[in-house]
């Protein structure tokens, strides 16, 4: 636990945690693996593509969520990114 602990510390100070970091984050956390992709996430939370994206971004560089490697498709067909939240992102989630 000291080691996760370290690593959240670290990857904490790179970001200052906004309502709305959480808000996505923690939508993010409850996919579990199947994880969600930017359009779901917008659906679940009724936050704007454009709002939300930035700040998915900054989750992403802070280690709080990552890039699966799976894709879905959008409601319009095309292949998108499904994020799903890493350990240290878990473990902020549920510490919200």
């Amino acid at each position: 636990m000291g080691s996760q602990l370290r690593i959240f510390r670290e990857a904490r100070s790179s970001i200052s945690l906004t309502a709305t970091h959480r808000l996505i984050l923690c939508t993010i956390d409850r996919q579990g693996d199947l994880g969600a992709t930017d359009e779901e996430i917008t659906v679940a939370t009724a936050v704007a593509g454009n709002t939300l994206r930035p700040r998915r971004i900054e989750l992403s560089y802070a280690g709080l969520v990552a890039d699966s490697g799976v894709r879905r498709r959008s409601s319009r067909g095309r292949p998108v990114t499904v994020w799903v939240a890493t350990e240290t992102g878990k473990w902020e989630a549920s510490h919200t």
